[in-house]
């Protein structure tokens, strides 16, 4: 399988269009059944693209620190939201690989089975980017990424028969990642290069977990379900920091304290273990309709969080670990199937409570940088649904749509947003000391409403062959890209209808289809990210975002 487009924003230094994807991939998949109480399953895929990373545009400036935003007027750069001119000189690419390997084998022992899967990933990415998006003198960066991730995993379940009232899973899960990471990051000017420095990282996380569940027929209408699994992690690693070129006082942003690139090495390491449990019923109160309530706890491991201007200071204060993430869910719901199946309707209402929530939040440095921090507590709750309609012969409407709050509690330790008021208390929108509190704001990407509704027909032409069209519309309310609450950081609310229209042939084996794609061209980014501490604004400008014609071809074998 492949699949391909062209670019949509101008790289007006490089003379092309970026934005380009190319990808591909193909599986393979053998079975083998030794005998009547054996079965072997062993799939090898590989997936791939050579690409440009995601294109970036100016958006907005806020001051014309190092003359930026002087040289893109003069420049005649369109800035602001419908931007699609990125000046930057910087050659761009990402090409990535991944190789995956899966064996499943399922041997009969008397009523039960047992299953072992055993997995192997390895993924191999190379990136060139800049995120500035510009050419200014002295100012344009060049950032590289060479990412190497090998993972291992071995599972063994026990089933028990289906057919009896007591049903239950046993097993036993051991899973290892190795990270190999080099991150380079190079600003180039008039003058030959200032300051370039090269990080790598290395990271070993190992995880062991014993889990079950059982489910239980109290009548025939009526189940318990009760699963548990216990789970210990163990995470180490390495940062090692150089220069490969040494700064220059022409640049003192990227010299100071807020941006420590001296050479610099640390290890760290974090252990947890923490059960996490799940008990719950389920009634038929009809032959086709299903009502369920569950109660759980979860768990995400800890980690290391190195940054690139990661130093002694930091290391002292947090050795660069992230707590382990606890969450409690409290789930009610129907499953259904109405008016001789004809509508299928599900509802889910759910409060979730987080204790040690990991979330990524920029730093209000020079330069964009993430930090994965815990926040002490965050409060979930929504409803949310899906349904399907075969509304009469050759018909179907279906859609889904979700209502979800989704704030901090209790988060009083949020880094500060670029340019952030200053304030003496806490609690009030404004910086203090370098912090804020983001109790009351809402999770970053968490669209507060979502909706996605599709209408599609399908008839068979005399001759056998079927024919659909099809009408798909989505909306979403407005986003904040980064909780720490900057106004220049949001999206606003944007819907986006798409349509296709397509014939296969009688025996199903090939298709042809046309589609259009945000056919109304509704404007949409997929993040801003301040540059110079907040100066001026870049956009990830997104693809989804151009109105889009093509067609495609597909076939099975």
């Amino acid at each position: 399988m492949g699949f391909s487009h062209d670019g949509y924003v101008v790289a007006v230094r490089l003379g092309r269009k970026i934005g380009v994807k190319n990808s591909y991939g193909g599986r393979l998949r053998l079975r083998w059944q030794p005998s009547d109480s054996t079965d072997v399953n062993l799939t090898a895929e590989i997936t791939g693209a050579d690409q440009d990373p995601q294109v970036t545009t100016i958006r907005s400036f806020v001051t014309n620190a190092l003359g930026v935003r002087d040289h893109e007027i003069a420049r005649g750069t369109p800035i602001g939201p419908a931007n699609l001119i990125n000046t930057s000189a910087t050659q761009l690419f990402n090409i990535s690989q991944t190789e995956a390997f899966t064996g499943q084998i399922d041997q009969d022992i008397g009523s039960h089975t047992l299953t072992s899967v055993t997995s192997y990933r390895r993924i191999a990415v190379r990136e060139n980017f800049d995120p500035q998006s510009s050419d200014a003198p002295l100012y344009t960066s060049i950032q590289g990424d060479n990412v190497r991730y090998r993972q291992f995993s071995q599972e063994l379940r026990l089933t028990s028969p289906a057919s009896q009232r007591l049903r239950y899973v046993l097993g036993a899960i051991y899973f290892r990642l190795d990270l190999d990471n080099d991150f380079n990051s190079a600003l180039v000017g008039a003058t030959p290069i200032p300051v370039s420095v090269l990080a790598n990282t290395q990271l070993v996380s190992k995880h062991y977990a014993l889990f079950g569940e059982l489910t239980f027929d109290v009548t025939r209408r009526l189940r318990l379900i009760a699963g548990g699994r216990v789970s210990r992690d163990e995470v180490s690693g390495t940062f090692n920091r150089v220069l490969t070129a040494p700064p220059v006082a022409v640049i003192p942003a990227l010299n100071g304290p807020g941006a420590p690139f001296g050479p610099f090495n640390f290890f760290s390491s974090v252990t947890a273990s923490e059960p996490s449990y799940r008990f719950g019923l389920q009634y038929d109160i009809a032959n086709d309709v299903m009502v369920y309530a569950t109660a759980s706890r979860g768990y995400k491991a800890p980690g290391l969080d190195y940054q690139f201007t990661a130093n002694a200071a930091v290391a002292a204060a947090t050795q660069f670990r992230v707590a382990p993430e606890i969450a409690f869910n409290y789930e009610v719901g129907i499953r259904s199937e109405l008016f001789d199946r004809k509508l299928t309707l599900n509802v889910t209402a759910f409060l979730e409570r987080f204790q040690d929530f990991q979330i990524a939040l920029r730093l209000p440095t020079p330069a964009p940088l993430f930090s994965t921090q815990n926040a002490k507590e965050l409060r979930s709750t929504g409803v949310q649904g899906t349904f399907d309609l075969r509304a009469f012969k050759g018909l179907t409407l279906s859609g889904s749509a979700a209502y979800i709050h989704a704030r901090y509690t209790d988060f009083s330790n949020s880094p500060c947003y670029p340019r952030q008021p200053v304030g003496t208390v806490l609690g009030d929108g404004r910086c203090v000391g370098g912090l804020q509190s983001l109790n009351g704001q809402a999770l970053a990407n968490s669209p507060r409403f979502s909706t996605n509704l599709t209408a599609r027909y399908d008839i068979a032409l005399p001759d056998g062959k079927p024919v659909f069209a099809q009408v798909n519309y989505r909306y979403q309310s407005s986003v904040a890209f980064n909780t720490v609450g900057d106004p220049f950081e949001r999206q606003d609310a944007y819907s986006v209808v798409n349509l296709a229209a397509g014939i296969r042939t009688a025996d199903q084996r090939f298709g042809l289809s046309l589609y259009g794609k945000n056919i109304f061209n509704q404007n949409f980014i997929y993040r801003t990210v301040p540059q110079l501490t907040g100066a001026y604004y870049a956009q990830t400008v997104a693809y989804d975002a151009q109105r889009t014609y093509g067609a495609a071809v597909d076939v099975k074998f």
